[in-house]
């Protein structure tokens, strides 16, 4: 039987490799010992009385986290906790897009709401949010009493709903949002939903009333979420699946970092009208393909001032291949980069990787404005050889992996800290 108890055996078993390097006091066994005992000594005193939680800002937003080993050693308690007992789980979003993306292609008319929860974290009721946890029966009261705890911190120092950046939190949110997710699941007419945090998509056969359905859907949020008006697009495909002589893109819309273009097949006499299939490309968001833009100026601007070759060659290597790193909310490793961020893109010519490295390459050559062409003075022939071997599109199609140490990834991302 699992032991939700926060006994120093229980914490001690949360204790990640990754901590070795972040509290590098505990490699001193004794050391570690006595944060352990110190995390059991919180959890019995509600954190003595005092915030655990420190935050920071970034695009916008409060993100909210623990300064020492203690508090977070309680608070990865209190989620896997709650975790267990409710076996809430967060979608996958390389799944999401693979579905999607086979959907879209169907020959049947259908309809597609791409939509987005304002203030997501921040609406959420405090009062609905215990009242959920207290119903859980098999939850131990002292995780229900420490849960409490937090949000009433987080609630006196300001905050609305629940704080941004936590494991805690994302399994708190998932939780209030689960009776929104089945009756949108099992809404008449629906296809496919999906939601990830607070982006969502739902496509219906296209027979439902517009105004209607939204309305329906706003009418089962939990109470204090609202719809982004402002992030609301409805597309359709009315007709069934119409073979063209010519390219016909029926519409494109963006999720979750990807731009899909719903098009219909080319004629082929071949094969019935009743057995073909939509043509669906996949690329890379507008605004993700810009942020990787602004990514490449940062790292020039930053070249121009420093003439630290070495650091431009490995910010652009890590822009352009896949690497690992560890996930802050569980410790474990996952692979990221070009690729593995982007695994379902299409890569036709003309696509995002091929605008990317056109921007890329003649960012190295200076052809490329002001910047560039200061940076560009600064490199020699044999560098810009160099650099001009990184590729977006050669990183995606042969999964190109390189090695950054961690603390070395804490460099490379310096220039791009205030994004």
């Amino acid at each position: 039987m699992y032991d939700q108890s926060f006994s120093p055996a229980t914490l001690a078993r949360l204790v990640r490799k990754s901590d070795f390097r972040d509290f590098p006091t505990i490699y001193d066994d004794s050391v570690k010992q006595a944060r352990i005992q110190a995390a059991s000594n919180i959890a019995h005193s509600d954190f003595d009385g005092r915030n655990p939680l420190m935050s920071f800002t970034k695009g916008g937003k409060n993100i909210y986290h623990t300064l020492n080993l203690p508090d977070e050693l309680v608070l990865r308690k209190v989620t896997l906790n709650l975790r267990r007992v409710t076996r809430v789980r967060q979608p996958d979003r390389q799944s999401i897009i693979s579905n999607l993306k086979h959907l879209l292609a169907e020959g049947t008319p259908f309809r597609v709401y791409r939509l987005d929860i304002s203030a997501f974290y921040e609406s959420f009721i405090t009062a609905d949010i215990i009242k959920k946890i207290n119903d859980f029966k098999t939850l131990s009261p002292q995780t229900k009493r420490l849960i409490g705890k937090v949000l009433a911190f987080f609630e006196a120092a300001g905050g609305t709903g629940i704080p941004r950046g936590l494991a805690l939190s994302a399994v708190l949110a998932e939780l209030m949002m689960d009776a929104f997710d089945e009756s949108t699941t099992n809404a008449l007419g629906v296809y496919f939903y999906a939601r990830y945090v607070d982006d969502i998509v739902v496509v219906t056969n296209a027979v439902e009333n517009e105004r209607s359905f939204l309305k329906a859907l706003v009418k089962n949020l939990p109470e204090g979420l609202v719809l982004n008006e402002g992030k609301q697009h409805v597309k359709c495909a009315r007709e069934r699946v119409t073979p063209s002589a010519i390219e016909k893109i029926l519409f494109s819309f963006s999720y979750l970092g990807y731009e899909f273009s719903v098009k219909e097949p080319f004629k082929d006499k071949r094969v019935r009208v009743q057995r073909q299939f939509r043509d669906v490309k996949v690329d890379i968001s507008s605004n993700k393909k810009t942020r990787y833009k602004t990514r490449i100026c940062r790292a020039f601007l930053d070249f121009s001032k420093t003439a630290d070759f070495s650091l431009l060659y490995d910010r652009l290597k890590f822009l352009t291949t896949n690497f690992s790193i560890r996930d802050i909310n569980t410790g474990r490793r996952k692979l990221a980069g070009i690729f593995y961020n982007y695994p379902h893109l299409s890569t036709e010519v003309g696509g995002s990787l091929h605008q990317l490295d056109k921007f890329l390459h003649d960012a190295i050559r200076g052809s490329n404005g002001r910047l560039f062409s200061r940076s560009s003075g600064l490199l020699t022939v044999q560098q810009k050889r160099e650099l001009l071997t990184l590729s977006f599109k050669r990183g995606h199609e042969k999964r190109t992996f390189a090695y950054f140490h961690p603390t070395h990834i804490h460099a490379i991302q310096g220039c791009w800290a205030h994004e």
